[in-house]
């Protein structure tokens, strides 16, 4: 996830990215190794959607 300021410089490209907030970003080489691939996949869409989720909640809140 991007938390550096300005633009993610490396937004996520893959599968399912329209759901995916814009701070996502594509994984590194040791991300994008085969072997880790499904484990950084569930990872990111966990923390992206529970992103999400909070957000929606605290605008609510509003």
């Amino acid at each position: 996830m991007w938390r550096g300021q300005g633009s993610n410089p490396h937004p996520y490209t893959g599968e399912g990215k329209e759901t995916l907030d814009d701070r996502q970003m594509n994984g590194c080489f040791t991300c994008e190794n085969e072997g880790n691939k499904a484990i950084y996949q569930e990872t990111a869409t966990q923390n992206s959607n529970a992103k999400l989720e909070k957000d929606i909640e605290i605008e609510g809140d509003k």
